[in-house]
């Protein structure tokens, strides 16, 4: 031990006799183990940790799927869920938890707050109340129900952390509801976005078994597995099915684990993320062993000196690893530093839709795999100039001259360098098959123009719409203030907003005349008239929705070009009739344009739009198409509403390039993170790249001046030293073109629009990685050839 030590100090020393060189090491270290653990917490934090609940593992997400129909819904059919909890035996709770929105009805603005309807027990099975309690059985029934929890922290915002809240009566949407709880601040409920809790207490005259989208959640009872559990759903499915077959027939449930559906979604991405980052610590090692086995070949003599003395080669070896185990280690504690600040900048950059994000932390994890991670890298770093060293002739060495040529054989640096160039070809073209990617995502057509669209999200429901015709009153009313509105140049309004989350609708489409076997299922849109002028989705065929199409008029509706072809297929589908299931049958009066609906990288599929006239709905989203920057006008549409109505809460309001930003989030934050960790590959190899160039120039500095004393001009010696850097990028860059295609492949899942082999890509980044490798290449070449022959000659 105590030699250890004294290697460990002699090494300490020599590096600080060397500043230049330690500086370069360990700052090189620390940007490929910082990105590395970074991006490891990030991995560890979203996707390998367990949720945040009690026994995490016996969660599980219930999904409704129909294999005939391609149908996967995020929910189940309300009573489907009833009849599950009362029949299945391996399940100690299935509870649901649906969306709602409520609003304090003493705010002089009134917004809706996000609220979640929970069933009775849910809440308990996830955390403890800090304060009160949550909800009990008799309070999930119509009328019970007016009781509420708090998050925690609109408990502090709002009653400013008041332990006696508890019992206290609040004004929600004009009624009087009881605070019973409040739930702890670091409570994480399913990743939604909520500030208050409502017992769910459905009417059961009003459920549907076709409308699946109570969102649910199990808890398997102890030993029960989740092959065992899904056979039994399976069994109950196909018993709803028989007995129910206008509604159940086909569908089935799918358990899926809570912890698979949270983090399912962005694992591929994280662990592309990772494997990037990690290409970068592999070209920071190969860099850093680079200037170990330069700083080695420079001590060439004294080692062969030492070893001629009597100093044993085990002895000698020891020193280099010691010296790489010091710059790892600083390059590791330098690291750690540089990935508490990642970690802070990638959770300010993280998408909204990323899970688990506020969870996110460099936590003892992630420091044992930054310990981890500069082990290797020391093992990395010095192994490889160590071995060198101890199979080196120390005669040679005593018999090699200070200056004497030969210094463009360095097969082991030539290796790493052609590593890291390769290394850095294959991120290069993933980053540049991101851009494309992005670019083409970004540059395709959703169907319509979001470029001047503002608008508010609204839930008119409660005390002022229970007047027959109330809720169509408003919304009349609402579109024509907003139309008259200066700078607005239309206005309209719809349920579901296109590539956004804003309102949900889907359902199963019956064609008439046609049998059973062909319902399938499409988007559900009810529109106003104007909305499709105001979000510029143009008119295919026939006519759009008029103010005629009211409530005692014809039901009519609109198709998309994709329903058109699905369900007539080369015939005119005008005049044809449709119907949603149980629905009157409505005469199919136009076709529209293909919208993306569910995002700009999700093909249009079938959609069905109906008159708001016709098919009322509460929950609805106000557009207006505006002159202008959108978000000046966002506060006049607020305005508009709280003076037709001062009571009607708004949920949301937004203007459409924000929205339409926000779903590029993700794959803007990913593209950002491949193209940063890509330059900084490309910039510690184009480092590398120029010190083994510089440094074998500088062994031959004696051959070059004799050349050039012989009749070489400086094109020739500017010729000879490129070409030797030329070899090495080639080599690299065929390496790295093999290699690079074949990551690309495995992360195909993350392109869109773009193959792994884009030509367009594989050149262009080819071009710039040569470009830059040839302008370090450049550098001491240019200094080579502006040597001076005598001086050169004289001091050699």
């Amino acid at each position: 031990m105590e030699h250890a030590f004294r290697e460990l100090r002699f090494a300490a020393r020599q590096l600080l006799h060397r500043p230049a060189y330690t500086v370069l090491a360990v700052a090189t270290l620390a940007l490929g183990i910082g990105a590395t653990v970074a991006v490891f917490s990030v991995l560890h934090s979203v996707v390998m940790r367990p949720l945040p609940y009690p026994d995490p593992e016996r969660l599980v997400r219930l999904h409704a799927v129909n294999e005939r129909e391609g149908a996967f819904d995020e929910g189940l059919a309300g009573p489907d869920v009833i009849d599950l909890q009362a029949t299945l035996t391996g399940f100690e709770l299935i509870g649901a938890a649906l969306p709602h929105g409520l609003s304090f009805s003493d705010d002089e603005r009134p917004r809706e707050h996000s609220t979640y309807q929970v069933t009775p027990g849910l809440l308990a099975e996830l955390s403890a109340p800090v304060v009160g309690r949550t909800f009990h059985p008799e309070e999930a029934v119509p009328g019970n129900q007016r009781v509420v929890v708090l998050t925690h922290a609109l408990w502090q915002q709002r009653f400013g952390g008041d332990r006696g809240v508890v019992g206290r009566q609040v004004r929600l949407d004009g009624e009087e509801w009881e605070v019973v709880g409040v739930m702890p601040a670091d409570f994480d409920f399913l990743e939604a976005d909520v500030e208050l809790w409502v017992p769910h207490a459905p009417d059961p005259a009003r459920l549907s078994r076709h409308a699946r989208w109570w969102p649910t959640i199990g808890r398997l009872r102890p030993g029960v597995t989740l092959s065992a559990a899904q056979a039994e759903v399976d069994a109950a499915t196909a018993r709803l099915a028989e007995a129910y077959p206008a509604s159940n027939a086909g569908w089935g449930v799918r358990l899926e684990p809570l912890h698979e559906d949270v983090v399912g979604g962005v694992r591929p991405a994280l662990v592309v993320l990772l494997a990037a980052a990690g290409l970068v610590l592999l070209i920071a090692c190969a860099n850093s062993a680079n200037l170990v086995l330069a700083r080695t070949l420079g001590r060439r003599r004294e080692v062969a000196v030492r070893t001629a003395l009597g100093a044993k080669r085990g002895h000698l070896t020891r020193l280099v690893l010691a010296e790489a185990l010091l710059l790892a280690a600083a390059g590791a504690v330098l690291g750690v530093v540089l990935a508490y600040w990642g970690v802070e900048l990638l959770v300010h950059l993280g998408p909204p839709d990323l899970p688990r994000l506020t969870a996110i932390e460099v936590d003892r994890t992630a420091l044992g795999f930054a310990a981890a991670a500069a082990l290797v890298t020391a093992l990395v770093v010095g192994t490889l100039p160590a071995l060198h060293l101890a199979r080196r002739d120390p005669q040679r060495s005593l018999g090699e001259g200070r200056g004497l040529s030969g210094g463009g054989r360095q097969p082991l640096r030539r290796a790493l360098t052609v590593v890291q160039v390769a290394l850095s070809l294959a991120l290069l073209l993933g980053a540049g098959l991101m851009l494309r990617s992005f670019s083409r995502v970004l540059d395709s057509d959703p169907g319509f123009d979001a470029a001047r669209i503002a608008g508010v999200q609204l839930f008119a429901y409660g005390d002022s719409y229970r007047a027959p015709g109330s809720r169509q009153a408003f919304f009349d009313r609402l579109l024509d203030e907003v139309g008259a509105l200066p700078g607005v140049e239309a206005a309209g309004a719809v349920n579901a907003l296109p590539i956004t989350q804003l309102g949900e609708g889907d359902s199963g489409v019956e064609i008439h005349g046609r049998p059973d076997a062909e319902a399938t299922q499409a988007g559900y849109r009810v529109i106003t008239p104007g909305y499709l002028d105001t979000m510029g989705i143009a008119l295919r065929d026939g006519r759009g929705i008029l103010p005629s199409d009211r409530a005692d008029s014809e039901p009519v509706a609109l198709i998309n070009q994709v329903a058109a072809r699905s369900y007539f297929p080369g015939e005119d589908p005008l005049g044809e009739r449709l119907r949603t299931r149980g629905a009157v049958w409505f005469r199919i009066v136009g076709v529209v344009e293909d919208v993306r609906h569910d995002s700009l990288e999700a093909a249009p599929r079938p959609e069905v739009f109906f008159p708001f006239a016709q098919r009322p709905t509460g929950a609805m989203t106000v557009v207006a198409r505006v002159a202008g920057d959108p978000a000046l006008h966002v506060s006049s549409l607020e305005s508009r509403v709280w003076e037709v109505n001062p009571a009607q809460p708004v949920y949301r309001s937004f203007t459409m390039p924000e929205l339409r930003a926000q779903t590029t989030g993700s794959r803007r934050f990913y593209t950002t993170l491949i193209a940063l960790f890509s330059a900084l590959a490309v910039f510690v190899a184009a480092i590398g790249l120029y010190a083994v160039v510089s440094y074998a120039a500088r062994l031959r500095t004696r051959e070059l001046a004799m050349r050039m004393a012989l009749g070489a001009d400086r094109g020739n010696v500017l010729g000879l030293v490129l070409r030797q850097g030329s070899g090495m990028v080639a080599a690299g860059i065929a390496l790295g073109l093999a290699g690079g295609l074949a990551l690309a492949r495995l992360a195909d899942s993350m392109l869109w629009g773009v193959e792994a082999s884009d030509p367009t890509t594989l050149v262009a980044a080819t071009l710039l990685l040569t470009a830059v490798a040839l302008a370090a290449c450049w550098l001491p070449a240019h200094r080579a050839a502006r040597l001076d022959p005598i001086e050169a000659l004289r001091l050699g």
